[in-house]
């Protein structure tokens, strides 16, 4: 309650920025209708991350042929 994880976050950011990274990818548990997911709003779109996809879990692995 007190944005600890926000700010371990933004600090690990800067670290990163000033060692030369140039970008950075964060991972939440998608959001869906029926749940709201508080770490993506707030802790990642709200800073400034883009949203690029869903990433799926114990779904069939397709091989290629």
């Amino acid at each position: 309650g007190k944005a600890y994880q926000q700010a371990l976050g933004f600090a690990r950011m800067h670290y990163a920025r000033d060692h030369g990274c140039t970008v950075i990818h964060g991972e939440t548990r998608s959001e869906a209708k029926s749940h709201a997911n508080p770490s993506l709003r707030v802790g990642l779109l709200r800073t400034g991350f883009r949203y690029v996809y869903d990433r799926s879990y114990f779904e069939p692995i397709r091989l290629a042929d």
